[in-house]
């Protein structure tokens, strides 16, 4: 089983430093599964996806729905299944986290094959950009984590921009991968 977190420094290993990390991660977590649902909603309710594909939007829709409950069930169940198991609780979180971070990619990968970079797909990608960027923070701590889950959830998105076609989504594919 791959470990995406194992304290090295004398401040990893205090508990009460990690448990304060692991609350913060999880009240982040909380509001953006939140946001991503309803972002994605909000896409698929006023863009044009739905009508190019509309078998691939339904199954895109109960990915999201799954990995969503999934998280949602070891995030807002934090303090109760928490304090019995605080490194199993984490690794679980982080496998789901993961699951959702490619679920995400997906999403957006498809979407921008789809649709572009026009229409739902620029504010698809603008929410993903600015989401992503500011988990940074509250992931910093497990680096291996981190690496895998922006891994993840931008780089289809970002492999797909350059076959759209288009001069702003190649600029944007150049920049993800900067970045």
């Amino acid at each position: 089983m791959l470990s995406f977190f194992t304290p090295q420094l004398k401040i990893q290993k205090n508990r009460q430093v990690i448990r304060e990390t692991d609350e913060r991660m999880a009240k982040y977590s909380r509001r953006g599964l939140i946001g991503n649902f309803v972002i994605f909603m909000l896409c698929m309710t006023v863009g044009t996806f739905v009508d190019k594909q509309p078998t691939m939007a339904i199954a895109l829709s109960i990915g999201l729905l799954i990995t969503t409950l999934l998280r949602g069930y070891l995030l807002f169940r934090f303090e109760a299944i928490y304090p019995r198991a605080p490194g199993l609780w984490r690794t679980r979180y982080f496998y789901a986290t993961l699951l959702g971070a490619g679920w995400w990619g997906l999403i957006v990968a498809v979407e921008t094959l789809v649709v572009g970079i026009d229409n739902e797909g620029s504010l698809l990608w603008l929410y993903t950009i600015v989401f992503f960027s500011m988990t940074a923070n509250a992931f910093a701590p497990y680096k291996q984590f981190l690496t895998i889950y922006q891994l993840l959830g931008l780089v289809p998105g970002a492999f797909c921009l350059l076959f759209t076609g288009e001069m702003i989504g190649v600029i944007y594919a150049i920049v993800v991968f900067f970045f």
